[in-house]
């Protein structure tokens, strides 16, 4: 019974563990390597769709805008103009607060809206009119002032 005892001496074959020499850590195996481009394949995806969608929001105006229907109105038809004339001739005209011209006016162009049009005539006093003006449309009027006579 003497080989049911322990010994303490130590068996001739080493032991294998992380104290021994010869132990290394499992490693998988590497299926074709793939490198940076393998692990980054994703970040790169990403920036690149992000790079494409930049782009097509920055060309989107170019690119994307409707072109011009015969149907629309240009600037120019948007526009409306004013004639005015007076009796006798020679009048200063002022739109709101910008003097025109003198009478004959013909084709002033304007914006659409409301207008106070004042034709102011030396001694013969003023006229005053509130104008409406709708896109594309054209309005004349004359005032007509008496000789010698201011206006009320």
């Amino acid at each position: 019974m003497a080989g049911d005892a322990p010994s303490s001496e130590e068996p001739s074959s080493p032991r294998s563990g992380q104290g021994s020499p010869s132990w290394e850590p499992y490693r998988p195996p590497q299926k074709g390597g793939g490198g940076v481009l393998r692990r980054y394949a994703f970040s790169i995806t990403v920036g690149i769709a992000a790079l494409a969608v930049g782009a097509l929001i920055y060309f989107a105006p170019t690119r994307l805008a409707p072109e011009r229907s015969a149907s629309l109105p240009t600037s120019d038809e948007r526009r409306a103009t004013l004639s005015v004339s007076s009796e006798p001739s020679g009048a200063v005209v002022i739109v709101g607060a910008d003097t025109v011209g003198t009478t004959p006016v013909n084709n002033h162009r304007l914006s659409p809206g409301a207008y106070l049009v004042t034709v102011d005539q030396q001694n013969s006093g003023s006229r005053d009119t509130v104008v409406t003006l709708s896109a594309g449309e054209s309005t004349a009027f004359t005032s007509r002032f008496s000789q010698g006579e201011p206006s009320p």
